[in-house]
């Protein structure tokens, strides 16, 4: 979790994305309801809601796991606990670094669309592990949310160069178009 892609690159990654998106509307877009629709269907796409766990509602799987000894490369079988974690918000968030991350070396976590799931040995440590590595993760989540905080401005400076850059284009095609002898269609 949290190290697929840094923060900075996936807010550059994004801001491109929405450039080359605008760029491709066609020029009928560039009146204005069919501009402010277009816009606000391109930012609620783009939007990232950082998730939120809901730890109170938190259920364990007990089941049996084995693992190969890397000294003698004899099987082992144990008993852990998957905690699955119910969370709103963008499964996306989690492959994204916050530019200030504690790392989080052994943790095994699977992200589905609406769930986390921690997987810990079963023993009396179980408590104390998942109560700190949530504690970590909501951290990291809090720091992404800060790093995140300027993405909708970006994304809006981005998509307004975008639109300023094709309309003026636009208004000079018509504008030569005008002192032609022929129709352009």
């Amino acid at each position: 979790m949290f190290h697929k892609q840094r923060v900075h690159s996936y807010i550059d990654m994004v801001v491109k994305i929405c450039s080359e998106r605008a760029q491709g509307w066609d020029e009928g877009a560039f009146e204005d309801e069919s501009l402010a629709r277009l816009r606000g269907d391109l930012m609620k796409e783009m939007d990232v809601a950082v998730p939120v766990l809901e730890f109170n509602k938190r259920e364990g799987k007990r089941r049996k796991e084995t693992r190969e000894n890397t000294i003698d490369g004899r099987r082992h079988e144990r008993d852990v606990v998957d905690v699955i974690i119910p969370f709103s918000g963008d499964s996306v968030a989690f492959d994204i670094a916050p530019s200030t991350q504690t790392l989080m070396h052994g943790t095994r976590a699977h992200v589905a669309p609406t769930s986390l799931t921690l997987t810990f040995e079963d023993n009396d440590r179980l408590e104390t592990n998942l109560a700190d590595t949530v504690r970590v993760i909501e951290a990291n989540l809090q720091h992404l949310a800060r790093d995140l905080e300027s993405l909708p401005s970006q994304l809006t400076d981005a998509v307004d160069a975008v639109v300023k850059a094709r309309k003026a284009n636009i208004d000079r095609k018509r504008e030569l178009d005008a002192k032609r002898s022929f129709p352009i269609r």
